[in-house]
């Protein structure tokens, strides 16, 4: 990739420029024309030479599953697959994609996983990480959580957790993770400064009271199981992969607003803008575009994200995207008298903007 976005620097090649002549390309399917402006990555040096360092091949080879080991959250799939043969490694799912959050306390006799390793049993952290993962080197393990305590922000909440939990044994102690940030038409977005601890988490003793639609409460004991997480929660991605964002970077948030957009009707940055954007090569390299399986499957886990969210407003708003208009239900009901209504289902209009609909392949093709 020898070209550059003269917005955000997105690279791209000479054969995919949109506009502008041959001598001044124009590239605008990364940053929308420097309208779609959003947080840089943030990756530490030390990390990023660990990824580039072909000797060390056991970390990239296994980085998915070192990703698992220091995740906060859970996947939930109804099926998975691989191409495990010759070739390029795949990843590819069926089905709803979900990321299930539980308590802060494992169950008596059971070894602390996920964001409990980072409240339970602090002292054995990397050992009990490893009896979980035994095929992983304790030694990357302990450099890996030595970086997340440095950089993670979701790490010091969790610690901070784990301290109050220690001082004051008998008290019920959540942890709120918050949705709301600061993203009114006042700021700039080229400015956003990565959130603080305080900012995403709420650390609350006894009833947290009244939230937020998006936050997510995490208990100190889930006797109900496993809570799913919102897929409009700014901590959605970077709480399911602290590897790809290590000092715990948003993802996608409800009220970015689109920057310099005078003459567009416009004016939210919408959910696929913002993943075009980050899924972009840039000049500054992060761990991103250097997880390899990790980053296959960051890609999936987007596109079902993304997808399962236009289906969903699709679903909740048919009235305005005019779907009373098309009576090919009712006509079918009226023809057939003998036709069971109860029988038929719920029915919903995919717009021609919806990838993979009737009415986008006719445009299409």
């Amino acid at each position: 990739m020898d070209k550059a976005c003269e917005f955000c620097g997105a690279r791209f090649w000479i054969e995919e420029w949109t506009g502008g002549s041959v001598r001044q390309l124009a590239y605008n399917k990364c940053c929308a024309g420097g309208k779609v402006a959003i947080l840089r990555i943030c990756t530490p040096p030390y990390f990023l030479a660990m990824l580039r360092d072909v000797r060390n091949g056991e970390l990239c080879k296994n980085i998915r599953s070192y990703n698992a080991a220091f995740a906060f959250t859970s996947t939930r799939v109804q099926s998975v697959g691989f191409e495990l043969g010759p070739g390029v490694h795949t990843y590819r799912v069926h089905g709803g994609y979900y990321h299930m959050i539980g308590g802060m306390e494992s169950e008596d006799g059971q070894i602390p996983r996920f964001l409990q390793a980072y409240v339970y049993d602090a002292a054995n952290e990397v050992q009990n990480r490893q009896l979980r993962n035994p095929n992983l080197s304790q030694v990357t393990l302990m450099a890996i959580r030595d970086i997340l305590g440095r950089y993670n922000l979701y790490v010091r909440v969790f610690e901070r957790a784990a301290d109050r939990f220690a001082a004051h044994l008998a008290e019920e102690v959540r942890v709120v993770l918050t949705a709301a940030r600061n993203h009114g038409s006042e700021m700039d977005p080229r400015q956003y400064n990565a959130p603080m601890a305080d900012e995403v988490a709420m650390i609350l003793p006894g009833d947290p009271g009244q939230i937020g639609n998006r936050d997510v409460i995490v208990e100190r004991r889930h006797g109900g199981g496993l809570l799913r997480m919102s897929e409009l929660a700014p901590s959605y991605d970077a709480l399911q992969y602290p590897l790809l964002f290590l000092a715990g970077e948003d993802g996608w948030a409800e009220g970015m607003q689109l920057w310099n957009n005078v003459s567009g009707t416009r004016q939210r940055v919408t959910m696929v803008a913002f993943y075009a954007q980050r899924l972009h090569f840039t000049r500054e390299p992060s761990a991103l575009h250097y997880g390899g399986r990790l980053f296959q499957q960051y890609i999936v886990d987007v596109a079902a994200k993304t997808e399962q969210n236009t289906s969903k407003y699709v679903r909740l708003n048919q009235g305005r995207l005019c779907a009373e208009l098309y009576q090919g239900l009712q006509d079918m009901l009226e023809g057939d008298a003998g036709l069971n209504a109860a029988q038929v289902g719920r029915w919903i209009v995919l717009p021609a903007s919806f990838p993979g609909s009737p009415r986008f392949m006719m445009q299409a093709y």
